[in-house]
């Protein structure tokens, strides 16, 4: 409803611009400057002053008068038609140039570092930073302005320094960090614009709000969701745009005089969807310019840390390697002087390298676990020598034990007489001679 009123609103501005008969040059305009707004205004002030004009100064005139001198750039005819012939038609075109260029940048398959993307860029970015200038100098818009008060035509320069903010991350050079800073501030003077307007959702002034503290999600599942409903709403703003983009095209094949305020409106939802997406967009470029920044940094200091070694006289690299014919050389000259490095080892490291040599097979056992299988499958006889000599000393106090070894030497007594030394071969000789 706002809107509407406003568009009546700049109607009747319209029409007092006629009447005032500013001149032929500003009579077929739809809109006025702050500047030519002061010197209509300065006009009438005089010609009532001057009792040419009986009406009365109302305090609405002296307040929008006051108004206007504090923020009009230029204060006489002259200036505003030069700003006007080689400003206000120049900025539109101008503007529409360099979005055309910026979306086939944006679209454009080339690598970042192709020569022909880089011209674009430079291209696009100078232009847009002339739009810039020229928002500016003619002070389209004020501090005390809501979204509501901006006309429908203005919005879209309010893009511009969001556009050049993404211009300034795919531009390529040797001073990378000023590049990404340049961007980041004009990230941030895109954001504190539409913060200023009435343009951001109640969750993005908060994260604008956090931003300007330096505040980051620090919590990963926190971090994570963020990112998810992020990508949710992008995908919604950009489904909108591409279907009110449709809608336009429609409507341009026809020419009813009705629909001409259904096209106003739709291209108005048309420019406010757009810059709620560069909102969301540029909330990701400054959170990926920041990780950037900090890789920089971290790279400029371990150059520096070498720079700062190399000046010292340290250094961890290895020396070169010798060519083959100097290392199968002799080791000493006649006169007994090196002739080149080696290293004095002892007989168990040479023993060792002879061993462990590539395409070797290494052992996979010690010597005391190979021994231990053995044992376990028979293959060693235990038993024998300095141990069998040994015989085991009894104790007198067991009785048990003294008793079991008197019965085994018993029968071994009782064993040898019964079966004297000889009697088997005896008795065998025996048995021969019977036969």
């Amino acid at each position: 409803m706002s809107y509407h009123r406003h568009l009546r609103r700049g109607a009747i501005e319209e029409e007092d611009a006629t009447t005032l008969k500013l001149g032929s040059d500003f009579q077929n305009e739809s809109c006025l400057f702050v500047s030519e707004v002061r010197i209509l205004l300065e006009a009438q002030m005089g010609a009532k002053h001057d009792k040419t004009d009986n009406s009365p100064i109302t305090t609405v005139l002296q307040k929008t008068l006051t108004y206007v001198q504090n923020f009009s750039s230029f204060t006489n005819k002259d200036s505003v038609k030069a700003v006007r012939d080689d400003g206000q038609v120049t900025l539109g075109a101008l503007f529409t140039h360099a979005r055309q260029l910026t979306e086939t940048i944006e679209e454009s398959s080339l690598a970042t570092t192709d020569p022909k993307l880089q011209s674009d860029v430079a291209r696009a970015l100078q232009e847009l930073e002339q739009c810039s200038d020229m928002v500016r100098q003619l002070s389209m818009f004020s501090a005390n302005e809501r979204v509501n008060d901006i006309g429908t035509p203005d919005l879209k320069f309010l893009l511009v320094d969001a556009l050049i903010g993404d211009l300034l991350q795919k531009k390529t050079g040797a001073d990378r960090a000023n590049l990404l800073k340049r961007a980041k501030a004009n990230y941030e003077q895109y954001l504190g614009t539409c913060e200023l307007h009435g343009l951001l959702l109640e969750t993005d002034r908060t994260r604008y709000e956090e931003n300007k503290l330096g505040k980051r999600l620090q919590d990963a599942s926190r971090n994570r969701e963020a990112k998810i409903a992020q990508y949710k709403r992008e995908k919604q703003t950009k489904s909108r745009i591409q279907e009110m983009q449709g809608h336009l095209l429609r409507l341009e094949n026809r020419t009813a005089s009705s629909e001409d305020r259904d096209s106003e409106e739709i291209e108005r939802d048309l420019y406010l969807n757009l810059l709620d997406l560069k909102v969301q967009q540029s909330f990701q470029a400054l959170m990926s310019i920041e990780q950037e920044l900090e890789l920089l940094q971290g790279l400029e200091k371990y150059m520096q840390e070498k720079t700062d070694e190399v000046k010292d006289g340290y250094k961890e690299r290895l020396d070169p390697r010798m060519p083959s014919e100097a290392r199968s050389g002799p080791l000493l000259s006649k006169e007994g002087k090196p002739l080149r490095p080696f290293i004095i080892t002892n007989k168990r490291e040479q023993l060792q390298q002879e061993v462990f040599r590539p395409s070797w097979s290494l052992p996979t056992m010690t010597i005391d676990e190979y021994l231990e299988q053995e044992r376990q499958r028979g293959n060693i006889i235990e038993g024998g020598g300095q141990q069998s000599e040994q015989k085991k000393i009894i104790d007198e106090d067991e009785e048990d034990v003294v008793d079991a070894e008197t019965y085994k030497q018993r029968q071994w007594d009782e064993f040898k007489e019964a079966n004297p030394r000889g009697w088997g071969k005896s008795l065998q000789r025996q048995s021969n001679g019977m036969c």
